[in-house]
């Protein structure tokens, strides 16, 4: 275990960093990414990221939480942002990851969110239902 607790639950980049070497191209979404963007206030416990399989795991009583995504949405970096060694969906691809997972996800602030930049990151999915929450969201 090269990491103490006091390091991992201080230093979110860092549990960003854990999460991503933990599972292999995977990265950082869903409501961690939402919350990092203020794009939700409540918390969730455990870092969600995205990946090309489903998986729980605990390290230092910390849960990480992946969801599986098709291959070809989770190898296009289109809204992936780089943070020093931790790979994180910028507030679109976010948003576009969580009502793909979950539809009926309340968003509390969009104001940062781009509408074409949205639009764009949704087409990679391939899916009419996500475009079209996607579109409704953006028409509030």
């Amino acid at each position: 275990d090269y990491y103490t607790k006091k390091d991992l639950k201080s230093d979110s980049y860092l549990l960003f960093e854990v999460a991503n070497k933990l599972v292999r191209n995977s990265y950082i979404s869903l409501f961690s990414a939402l919350k990092i963007h203020g794009v939700i206030f409540q918390y969730y416990g455990g870092i969600y990221s995205v990946a090309n399989k489903p998986v729980e795991k605990t390290v230092s009583g910390i849960k990480f939480i992946y969801k599986k995504i098709k291959q070809d949405v989770l190898f296009n970096d289109m809204g992936i942002i780089q943070k020093n060694l931790a790979r994180v969906a910028g507030i679109e691809r976010s948003i576009c990851d969580a009502l793909y997972f979950f539809p009926k996800l309340g968003l509390e602030n969009i104001n940062n969110v781009s509408k074409s930049r949205i639009m764009k990151i949704a087409n990679i999915y391939n899916n009419k239902l996500l475009l079209k929450r996607i579109k409704k969201l953006m028409d509030k």
